[in-house]
């Protein structure tokens, strides 16, 4: 019987090797939705402890094809969702796995759906409203577990932390050059702004790059950003969109003179609340869909001041 893990973005790799289980000799599903899903293919498939078999495929439907054919010799299903319907429809019909929810972003601490039918289907199908909500899903595993159970206190689902925090387990462990970007030494020393892009690219950047004139300019990109070449040409630096960006922010952290991050409610961010040497401008802060980031950032703000 199989332990099997879903990652659909390089993050959800790191997350998964973080994950208080043992894995050896197990299986991974990987999505090839974001930028360099090749490369953590490969890396994966060399990694033959932890690894027996890695399974790539193109869209979540295939996913979906696989999990139910594979399903008798399935004991375990990691994955980073239950979001949605189909998902409970999914398992419901595979309820003999156990299905283990982990983190993905400030996604994990948000409630959904915010459609007033879908929540009304949810809730009477008991799908839940929040990540790792579903009736079929035995436990989640999360950085924040303080956080989760304050914003659900009804949860009954067993919670559970990563071996490391995230920051910790970024600086400790010795990734492959597949996430690690080898020339951050480039900016020891340097003032340097990063922007870190949602999926498309926010001109209002434009601006903030003229009033920081003397600074150093990265761009890195997100997995599934389309890339711009006259976008590209307004900064001095272009880190490819397979690094994972809380890897970069911990780097530039330790290397950087002055460091200002532009984002749009980055999920990066978040394991970067209590750094106050850093200049963060969120342009997406003031606008009215992104008000539950804004809180959920604001709860981790306050519990590292106290």
């Amino acid at each position: 019987m199989n332990n099997v893990f879903l990652v659909t973005r390089p993050i959800q790799y790191i997350n998964v090797l973080n994950l208080p289980v043992k894995i050896e000799g197990d299986i991974l599903l990987l999505v090839n939705s974001f930028e360099g899903w090749k490369d953590i293919c490969e890396l994966a498939e060399n990694d033959h402890k932890r690894w027996k078999k890695v399974v790539c495929l193109s869209t979540h439907k295939e996913v979906i094809r696989w999990i139910l054919k594979n399903r008798k010799d399935t004991t375990n299903f990691y994955t980073y969702s239950d979001n949605g319907i189909s998902w409970h429809v999914l398992f419901f019909v595979l309820r003999k796995i156990k299905f283990h929810v982990y983190e993905e972003g400030w996604a994990t601490y948000s409630h959904y759906p915010r459609n007033l039918i879908k929540i009304v289907l949810s809730l009477n199908l008991n799908a839940g409203t929040f990540l790792g909500g579903s009736r079929f899903v035995k436990s989640i595993y999360i950085y924040n577990r303080w956080l989760h159970k304050a914003l659900f206190p009804g949860n009954r689902k067993t919670l559970i932390e990563f071996r490391k925090p995230m920051i910790q387990f970024l600086l400790e462990t010795p990734f492959s050059d597949k996430f690690v970007y080898s020339g951050i030494d480039e900016f020891k020393g340097k003032n340097v702004l990063l922007y870190i892009t949602n999926w498309n690219y926010n001109i209002i950047i434009d601006q903030i790059l003229l009033e920081y004139d003397d600074f150093i300019k990265v761009i890195k990109p997100h997995p599934r950003y389309k890339r711009n070449n006259s976008n590209d040409s307004k900064f001095d630096h272009i880190i490819d969109g397979q690094y994972i960006a809380e890897i970069i922010i911990a780097q530039l952290i330790s290397h950087a003179n002055k460091l200002v991050i532009v984002h749009e409610c980055s999920t990066a961010m978040l394991y970067f609340a209590h750094q106050s040497n850093v200049i963060e401008i969120n342009l997406r802060a003031q606008l009215s869909d992104t008000e539950e980031y804004m809180r959920i950032r604001k709860a981790i703000e306050n519990s590292n001041q106290s």
